[in-house]
């Protein structure tokens, strides 16, 4: 999101400074978002991750509706459910009729527990009744090499793996966005394979609590205009995104969506993703 501030920057008239806070799932830089003075000098990108900390872990020493004003939601991008082509299938409907004759023996492979490929492949196993094996890794290089190799036979992926497709050692079955994805505009959606399933990795910014409002409506109106600027826009959608480009309120409705969906997901999975478990 870097060359979004770049260019918000530069409407601004002054540059803004990159800050990384990485570690714990984002908490750190959450937390230091909130605690940052509310003068409109402090920004911070709030992304999918946000409600994922928050149905994770209920007990967060701030909430992100109350200790937060969201500026803008900025851009989304999907993913895709890919497969080894030595399972033979050719489908979603296909996938699933193979791992539900199959309970226990098609694994699938995740960015970690309790990421968004997780949460992806565990509603799809409660929308659908199929029972894989999980198998976490630490981020998608290495899901993606087991997957390749056929040590695991199933992961969503972050970006349709379009190369490998084409050479035969992957098949992608589906998108997960509410519509096709301009990156693999032949592969259909879950929901066009019958599945009301839709997840949105989307990215927007916030500000912490009590920043003034003519504050606010001039962060929303640079950031809104430099992720339109066509030279990011461009750049976005190379690398996967589709620009959004929607004020406050549909960031904060959307962190309430999917904070629902999240949970629900935990609870109907009785999953224990907590730190340390």
């Amino acid at each position: 999101m870097r060359i979004i501030s770049e260019e918000a920057g530069k409407r601004l008239g002054q540059p803004i400074v990159v800050d990384n806070r990485p570690g714990a799932a984002g908490r750190i830089a959450f937390d230091a978002l909130r605690q940052a003075a509310p003068d409109g000098y402090t920004a911070g990108y709030l992304s999918t991750s946000a409600p994922m900390l928050a149905a994770i872990n209920p007990k967060l020493p701030f909430d992100f509706q109350t200790n937060f004003i969201h500026v803008a939601l900025l851009a989304e991008f999907y993913g895709v459910l890919a497969v080894h082509p030595a399972l033979g299938v050719k489908t979603t409907a296909d996938f699933i009729a193979y791992a539900k004759a199959r309970p226990k023996e098609v694994s699938y492979g995740s960015y970690g527990l309790g990421s968004v490929n997780h949460l992806m492949f565990e509603q799809l196993s409660q929308i659908t009744g199929i029972s894989a094996v999980h198998v976490p890794y630490k981020g998608e290089s290495a899901t993606l090499q087991d997957l390749l190799a056929g040590r695991i036979q199933a992961a969503f992926l972050g970006l349709p793996p379009n190369d490998f497709v084409q050479a035969g050692q992957l098949v992608m079955l589906a998108s997960v966005g509410p519509n096709r994805w301009h990156t693999a505009p032949d592969v259909p959606t879950l929901r066009e394979a019958g599945l009301d399933m839709v997840f949105r990795v989307w990215s927007g910014i916030s500000v912490p609590a009590a920043t003034p409002a003519g504050a606010v409506d001039k962060l929303a109106e640079a950031y809104l205009a430099a992720v339109q600027a066509p030279a990011v826009r461009a750049r976005l959608e190379q690398i996967g995104y589709v620009v959004l480009a929607q004020p406050g309120k549909a960031l904060a409705e959307l962190i309430d969506t999917d904070l629902r969906g999240y949970r629900s997901i935990i609870e109907r999975g009785n999953l224990n993703l907590s730190p340390g478990q």
